[in-house]
């Protein structure tokens, strides 16, 4: 991106592509991270603002809809600039990662008193907004109300979680692009050194007893924080699986074997995580070596 037209062309045209091909989003939103690290603050922020107001434009001309540029800068290109400015200034990504996680955060209380009970909220809007566009198989959906319920109240740690992991993702993409023009090593060594932190690992008991004792709302909240924390300490776990098959250096055909076995079988992600927080709490990796 040689200049700041180039990069808000970039910028819009993945956003708009991303309508057809969610992960394009991601890299719309490390675009404006990659300006944000190789140029600073100040132009990460005017490259948001333009790509705003292109996108903007694009929306009303095509959807009559500009209220869509709003809604994606708040859900990813905010967030995205905002963590890219923590990693350029503290150039951890570790405080990156606490930094998303925090938003999430602030994000479900948010949600929470706005709403009231989400899964009343997310009940009302999947029977009355989403089941019925669907057509026949929306009405069958609808006829199935305990299923329903079910689904609305895990609605908002998997739309938190899912958030959460879409930003992550996009500022490590910013972060790898930055790495491969200036230091090809860097990314490598900025994620093999991830580490949330011994605090947050202590809370991730804390939130689970409370969602496991508690009723009610509390409990709610309690389990969508620990689900989107949850990916923090998947990171983590990922980047020490990384750092010890570095260390014996394995070869691609077992590293695919590995990451194949994680991929198929959903339950593994539940030890990355416990690996991850074991890490934070006795710095496995140091003890390792890597």
């Amino acid at each position: 991106m040689r200049g700041r037209s180039q990069a808000m062309l970039a910028t819009v045209s993945l956003a708009t592509f991303s309508l057809l091909f969610m992960p394009l989003g991601i890299l719309s939103a490390a675009s404006i991270g990659l300006v944000t690290l190789m140029h600073g603050i100040l132009e990460g922020l005017i490259l948001l603002l333009m790509a705003s107001l292109g996108c903007a434009v694009l929306a009303w001309v095509s959807l009559n809809e500009p209220i869509l540029a709003l809604a994606f800068m708040l859900e990813y290109w905010l967030p995205v600039w905002i963590l890219s400015v923590v990693l350029r200034v503290n150039k951890d990504l570790g405080k990156t990662f606490q930094m998303a996680g925090f938003l999430a955060t602030v994000g479900i209380i948010l949600f929470y008193w706005v709403v009231g009970n989400p899964s009343d909220w997310w009940l009302q809007l999947l029977t009355t907004k989403v089941l019925p566009s669907l057509g026949e198989t929306g009405r069958v959906l609808l006829s199935q109300e305990e299923n329903l319920q079910l689904v609305a109240g895990f609605m908002t740690e998997m739309v938190a979680a899912m958030l959460t992991l879409t930003l992550l993702m996009a500022v490590l993409v910013a972060r790898w692009w930055q790495s491969v023009l200036v230091c090809p090593e860097g990314f490598a060594k900025d994620f093999s050194a991830l580490n949330m932190g011994y605090k947050l690992a202590v809370l991730m008991p804390v939130l689970l007893a409370i969602t496991v004792l508690a009723e009610g709302l509390p409990a709610m909240m309690a389990s969508d924080i620990l689900v989107v924390l949850s990916v923090l300490f998947g990171f983590q776990g990922f980047s020490l699986l990384q750092g010890s098959m570095n260390s014996y250096n394995l070869s691609f055909r077992w590293r695919v074997f590995v990451y194949s076995i994680l991929f198929f079988i959903p339950q593994m992600l539940v030890l990355i995580v416990s690996v991850g927080i074991l890490d934070a709490w006795f710095n496995v990796k140091k003890r390792l070596g890597q």
